[in-house]
């Protein structure tokens, strides 16, 4: 919490304050995890598990819709993403109607409505981009980044560019510390501290090299741009992106 409270005007300034909010990211790397295990069969409960421990509204929306997805497969129903988001709103508001101004439920249903509708239009776009998983990456990162930008907005008067490139470049280094910290609680619930200095210094050393990102991001890479000059070319964006999603194109006029 303190390294957090410490980072937290840096991440504002950059534009990347999300990845305190979007803890569904958290969720995805320990499903990603379980897969990899003989817990799989029971992934379901334990991201639940993990949902009551981390008690935040992000950690419960992404479990919700894991939820959902279960039911839906029990019942032999199909259950789009779309759907799975629908049934986490529904629940956490259901339950705390005022959540809808709260900013890390802006946050996280934002950046997943954006995976849901804008991941595969920004892909297509991507046809020079080599490599599977690169173009992956900055798909995800770019879709998830654009439908959270006016909420992040209310948090200053202008927009800084740096939060494309600091999403591509230091998120990376947050998703290993993540991983870490997962391996280092199973390490301490085994009681096994012979590992506890080794991960200590590793995780440190990702700290530091993170430290170093964001300030040769702020120092370099920052050029901030008032919000109400750049709001039409965002919206322009957005629909051109939901246009391709839906394949809503103008209809071609047929010669007789």
């Amino acid at each position: 919490d303190d390294v957090l409270r410490e980072r937290m005007d840096i991440l504002k300034y950059l534009g990347v304050i999300h990845i305190l909010s979007i803890s569904c990211f958290h969720v995805n790397l320990l499903e990603a995890l379980l897969k990899q295990t003989s817990l799989r069969r029971i992934s379901t409960p334990l991201i639940l598990g993990y949902a009551l421990l981390i008690n935040s509204v992000p950690a419960w929306r992404a479990a919700l819709m894991k939820l959902s997805k279960g039911l839906a497969g029990v019942c032999q129903r199909d259950s789009k993403a779309s759907n799975q988001l629908v049934f986490a709103a529904f629940v956490q508001l259901a339950r705390e109607p005022y959540l809808l101004f709260n900013k890390s439920f802006q946050l996280t249903y934002a950046a997943t409505l954006g995976l849901i509708f804008f991941r595969k239009p920004i892909a297509d776009l991507l046809v020079g981009v080599p490599g599977t998983k690169l173009k992956g990456a900055v798909s995800l990162s770019c879709a998830a980044i654009i439908p959270c930008v006016p909420f992040l907005m209310e948090m200053s008067s202008d927009i800084n560019l740096s939060l494309f490139p600091a999403n591509f470049i230091i998120v990376p280094f947050y998703s290993l510390f993540c991983v870490l910290s997962f391996f280092l609680v199973a390490f301490i619930l085994l009681n096994i501290q012979v590992v506890f200095g080794p991960m200590a210094f590793i995780m440190d050393g990702a700290l530091r090299v993170i430290n170093l990102l964001e300030f040769l991001m702020m120092e370099y890479f920052s050029l901030r741009i008032a919000w109400t000059g750049a709001s039409m070319i965002f919206l322009l964006v957005c629909l051109y992106l939901l246009m391709r999603r839906f394949n809503l194109t103008p209809a071609k006029k047929v010669s007789v």
